[in-house]
């Protein structure tokens, strides 16, 4: 689904799937992984993976309840490259429709180049959508990694044209 607004064209990606059980690889990342409530899905964990197994790093995100998973987030923007680092989640109304949505600052790599290992910031926004599932915009990703911090971010996408098209 695309939305134009001022000029500006937003490629909206649905990203999951309910009720699908992984057989991924990957180790969890408990520190990036954390019981919270979310709006479509009550009380849940949100549990981050890093599988580094099979090549270039791939982080992957699901809801569990009950250690079963319910939802499944589909690629991040970290995944575009080598995931090196999940370095932060958080769960806040980044688009003032009442719902937690899902912030996830993870770092990645070119793996080519002269900044072949220079990690660089690749963080994804999953919006809680009132239809029981998350979608990501890959032109907010982008200005998202320009940061560092959840704060920043929050800021930087109250501040930009997508703010007027983030979903609800």
């Amino acid at each position: 689904m695309n939305r134009i607004v001022d000029g500006l064209i937003a490629v909206v990606v649905l990203a999951g799937m309910a009720g699908t059980a992984l057989a991924e690889s990957g180790t969890v990342v408990d520190k990036q992984s954390f019981d919270t409530r979310l709006a479509g899905f009550g009380k849940v964990r949100f549990v981050s993976h890093l599988d580094r197994s099979k090549g270039p790093g791939k982080c992957r995100f699901e809801l569990q309840r009950g250690g079963r998973t319910i939802y499944r987030f589909l690629k991040p923007h970290a995944n575009d490259w080598s995931c090196e680092e999940i370095t932060g989640v958080a769960f806040a109304d980044v688009n003032g429709d009442g719902r937690k949505d899902v912030i996830v600052m993870a770092t990645a790599i070119t793996g080519i180049g002269p900044t072949a290992a220079r990690p660089f910031n690749a963080n994804t926004i999953y919006y809680n959508t009132d239809k029981g599932r998350f979608v990501s915009v890959a032109a907010v990703n982008t200005l998202a990694s320009k940061h560092d911090s959840v704060g920043k971010v929050r800021r930087a996408l109250v501040k930009s044209p997508y703010a007027k098209i983030l979903p609800k």
